[in-house]
C-alpha cells in the first residue's frame, strides 16, 4: 500500500513538473515575442508607416482645399457648362423632331380641342349631319352657279342686256360663293376633327 501510495505521489509530482516547464515555455515564447516587437527596426517602421499615414491625410486634405477653392473660383464656368449642356439638349431634341416641351404643348393643345369638341356637343351624328349639309349647299350652289351662267348664254345677242346680265351674273356668283366658302371652311373643319379623333 505504501508503495502504491509512494508511485502515485511520483506520478502527480511528473505531471506538475511537466505542467511549470510547459508554463515556462510558454512565458518565454511571449518574452521573445515581446522583445522581438519592441526592436527598435519594428517600431522605426511602425513610425514610418505612421508619418506616411500622416502625409497621405495631409495631401488629401491639400487637394480637398484646392478642390474647393477651384468649385468656388469656377462656379461661373460650371453654370456656363450647364447653360451649355441644357442648349445643345434642347437642340438635339429639336433636331429629333421636338422635345418633351412641344410636346406637352402639343398635348394641351389636343386637350383643349376635345374639350371644345365635348363642350360643342361633337360626335359622329353631327359629322354626318354636316356633311350631308354642305352637300346639299354644294348642289344648290351649283345649280345657281349653272342657271346664271345659262341665262348668260340666252342673253349673249344683245349688247344691252349682256351688260345687264354681267352685272347680275356678278352679283349672283358672289352671293353663291360666300356660301360656298363658308361651307368649305366648315367641311375643313370636319375633316380635321375626324383626324383627330382617329387619333
Amino acid at each position: 500500500m505504501v508503495m502504491m501510495m509512494m508511485m502515485v505521489m511520483m506520478m502527480v509530482m511528473m505531471v506538475m513538473m511537466m505542467m511549470v516547464v510547459v508554463m515556462m515555455m510558454m512565458m518565454m515564447m511571449m518574452m521573445m515575442m515581446m522583445m522581438i516587437m519592441r526592436s527598435p527596426l519594428v517600431v522605426r517602421g511602425e513610425e514610418e508607416e505612421q508619418e506616411e499615414e500622416q502625409e497621405e491625410e495631409q495631401e488629401e486634405e491639400e487637394e480637398e482645399e484646392r478642390r474647393s477653392r477651384r468649385t468656388r473660383g469656377g462656379e461661373e464656368e460650371q453654370e456656363e457648362e450647364e447653360r451649355r449642356r441644357r442648349r445643345r439638349r434642347r437642340k438635339r431634341r429639336r433636331r429629333r423632331g421636338g422635345g418633351g416641351e412641344e410636346e406637352e404643348e402639343e398635348r394641351r393643345k389636343r386637350r383643349s380641342r376635345r374639350r371644345r369638341r365635348r363642350r360643342r356637343g361633337g360626335g359622329g351624328g353631327e359629322e354626318e349631319q354636316e356633311v350631308s349639309g354642305f352637300m346639299h349647299g354644294v348642289s344648290s350652289h351649283v345649280s345657281c352657279f349653272l342657271s346664271s351662267s345659262s341665262s348668260s348664254s340666252s342673253f349673249f345677242s344683245s349688247p344691252f342686256l349682256f351688260f345687264l346680265l354681267l352685272s347680275s351674273s356678278s352679283s349672283s356668283s358672289s352671293t353663291c360663293m360666300l356660301p360656298v366658302t363658308s361651307l368649305v371652311f366648315k367641311l375643313h373643319e370636319v375633316q380635321f376633327t375626324s383626324e383627330e379623333m382617329r387619333r
